[in-house]
């Protein structure tokens, strides 16, 4: 076996076990996500929790429409290559559901912004119903920019790239250049221009509070538990925009760095070495939505105490229904040693 051969099936194994991994622990995460955020009480009550739970569901998408479809590649079973209706939409579904991902993040470092600024004004804005409004805003202009692959994609092309790709060098230019726009660019600056916003305004009101006599501070403690919630929900969010940027800025590289040496001639070793960094690329792009449930879990005290409420919900709840049941089935043979007794 010659050393391309080698690498391109270290390349297999990369996707293969890569994908099977971050699927089995992504998965499981996800879903906790998004079942802590919208059956919690203090949590979805908060505009904020309303886009942590957005961009679950987006991930959830996103893994069970990616992950799946990568892993069974690698043994040769590409399902999108079949019809060209389902690669179209495919893409759409997987695309749009990365980039609302990431926009949903974005957003939650506006409204951080929003909440932590010493004016009213600004914090008026935070509400559940802007909120709404921009998820809705959001996916609408995605939906309508990755609408044109329902001509630009198409089944069997020739190339190196995949199967499932544009018709033509426009589309796959042009599909490269809104990908990388809408999933790395806006919103990674965003995340990173907004989260240093919300430090400056974090950091103004510490210095303002302690700016403030004892009796005011006193008059205050009643509001800590929300108080609390705020600065939980600001951390869940500086780490989200730290993770999204460390695993979605190399799939920018990457792009920028294949479109530039499209044209240029590469040996088969260096071609091999090229599709490992590929998966490996796209396989972080999977660990920045696959991660936040347990970096939640180790670094959010609030967020561990309604992970904790809704497990002791749960089993309490079906502890007490199996008492009950055994209750019930056990009290008729009582009742019948008693009238035995009886006679």
């Amino acid at each position: 076996m010659s050393n391309a051969a080698q690498l391109y099936s270290i390349a297999t194994n990369v996707n293969r076990y890569g994908s099977l991994i971050i699927f089995l622990f992504g998965s499981v995460g996800t879903v906790l996500n998004v079942i802590i955020f919208s059956i919690d009480r203090e949590l979805k009550q908060n505009p904020c929790s309303r886009l942590f739970l957005s961009s679950s569901i987006a991930a959830c998408v996103a893994l069970f429409s990616g992950l799946p479809n990568r892993f069974l590649t690698s043994f040769g079973l590409d399902l999108m290559v079949q019809h060209d209706i389902l690669c179209k939409f495919y893409m759409i579904i997987l695309l749009c559901s990365l980039s609302c991902s990431a926009s949903f993040i974005a957003l939650v470092s506006i409204e951080r912004w929003l909440n932590s600024s010493v004016e009213a004004n600004y914090r008026i804005i935070s509400s559940m119903k802007n909120v709404n409004r921009a998820i809705i805003t959001t996916i609408t202009v995605l939906v309508l920019c990755y609408g044109q692959m329902l001509y630009c994609h198409a089944v069997n092309q020739k190339g190196s790239r995949r199967a499932c790709t544009g018709i033509n060098i426009v589309c796959l230019y042009l599909n490269d250049f809104i990908h990388l726009i809408l999933f790395v660019i806006i919103p990674v600056g965003i995340m990173i221009i907004f989260g240093l916003l919300t430090l400056r305004n974090i950091k103004q009101t510490h210095h303002r509070i302690t700016n403030i006599n004892r009796n005011q501070i006193n008059n205050n403690v009643r509001g800590g538990r929300p108080q609390r919630q705020q600065s939980t929900l600001t951390a869940l969010m500086l780490i989200q925009v730290c993770l999204l940027t460390i695993c979605n800025l190399p799939v920018g590289i990457h792009r920028v760095y294949s479109t530039i040496t499209e044209n240029t001639y590469k040996s088969p070793e260096q071609q091999a070495i090229e599709t490992i960094i590929l998966q490996l690329v796209y396989l972080l792009t999977y660990v920045g939505i696959a991660l936040p449930f347990y970096l939640y879990t180790l670094t959010g005290k609030l967020f561990r105490e309604a992970l904790f409420r809704r497990y002791y919900l749960i089993f309490h709840r079906r502890r007490t229904n199996q008492s009950i049941t055994i209750a019930t089935k056990s009290r008729p043979n009582h009742v019948q040693i008693n009238e035995l007794q009886h006679e």
